[in-house]
């Protein structure tokens, strides 16, 4: 194990109880921490490791025969179809060539809708060998990049970003919208907090992408006892249980996506009481009627962040997509804006 990761470790595991991982998340962070100590940085976006699935590495090729194949007998003809030709079952003649063309133009669209910079205007890192990719021109992407790409959309039609806005992320996870946010905006400032696992696996993703002259450490965030060492248009990471350095620091955006629904009510009115203080704006995206019960122990419903968030006016809301579909699991996932009255 690197001392890095183990001084992450340690730091969190001295942290008050608010910081620790809440139920939804200890299902799996004892696996998690047993496999980090293991990882190949250079193929870890594969599906090598499937569990880091869980916050954000999810980056396999569209397989629908994963799922068919226990359900159907499929004829000799649609087996060749598949192994053979490479195709793959789908309504029109359509296979895969297809889906990714229409997810780029549905990303072109929303930036023309929402004064966004066009998908045209970055291209995915492949560091870490991500096995869903593939080009548009000469700039590569995948799926993935492209949701986060129209959620990126989403923020910039009601905010209207500048170019040098400063973002504190909470529950970074695999940073794929950090990627396409620095790619758009390379002067924006961004603060990473999350837990030890997948902050250290965030900060190295950045690191491989951007290269460490743009990323300012966790090893030596750790250390820092307030935020006036941030640097302009540099990526920060900070253990979750540091979210305090926040307090009286002014900055644009609190951004928090798919990660408050996994926590219980308590722990997440904690963290907005301490992020929403300092900033001009909130992004949420969470499950609209909250996670399972057997996941979490107290499920959260959409409409409480309003009544969490005393100050703000929440000025948007609508159905989170994937690409191509709405966001279905739990129930369905919603986005929102709000800002500071």
């Amino acid at each position: 194990m690197s001392n890095h990761f183990q001084r992450l470790l340690d730091s969190s595991e001295n942290a008050p109880e608010i910081y620790q991982a809440t139920s939804y998340w200890k299902n799996y962070e004892r696996r998690i921490l047993k496999d980090i100590t293991k990882v190949d940085f250079s193929d870890f976006r594969s599906g090598k490791y499937p569990i880091y699935e869980t916050f954000g590495f999810a980056e396999r090729k569209y397989q629908p025969i994963r799922t068919l194949k226990s359900k159907l007998r499929i004829a000799g003809s649609a087996l060749k179809r598949i192994f053979v030709e490479g195709k793959t079952i789908m309504p029109y003649d359509l296979d895969i060539r297809d889906i990714q063309i229409m997810a780029y133009h549905h990303a072109e669209l929303l930036s023309q809708l929402t004064g966004t910079p066009g998908p045209e205007k970055y291209s995915i890192s492949d560091f870490g060998k991500p096995e869903d990719q593939f080009k548009i021109g000469s700039n590569l992407y995948n799926t993935l990049s492209l949701m986060f790409y129209i959620r990126l959309c989403f923020v910039n039609k009601h905010l209207a970003l500048r170019g040098d806005e400063t973002i504190v992320e909470l529950g970074s996870g695999s940073c794929h919208q950090i990627e396409v946010i620095k790619k758009l905006y390379p002067n924006i400032t961004v603060l990473c907090f999350d837990l030890p696992g997948p902050l250290y696996l965030g900060e190295r993703f950045m690191t491989g992408v951007f290269g460490k002259d743009q990323v300012v450490s966790s090893d030596e965030c750790m250390n820092w006892k307030d935020l006036s060492k941030v640097q302009k248009g540099k990526i920060h990471f900070f253990g979750n249980w540091q979210c305090e350095l926040v307090n009286g620091f002014n900055y644009d955006i609190f951004w928090n996506a798919a990660s408050f629904g996994e926590m219980e009510p308590k722990v997440v009115q904690h963290y907005l009481s301490v992020f929403s203080p300092g900033a001009k704006s909130i992004f949420l995206l969470q499950a609209s009627k909250g996670k399972e019960q057997n996941r979490v122990k107290d499920p959260i419903s959409f409409d409480n962040y309003d009544s969490w968030t005393p100050g703000f006016r929440r000025v948007a809301i609508e159905t989170a997509y994937k690409i191509h579909k709405p966001m279905t699991a739990s129930g369905g996932y919603s986005q929102a804006v709000w800002k500071k009255e």
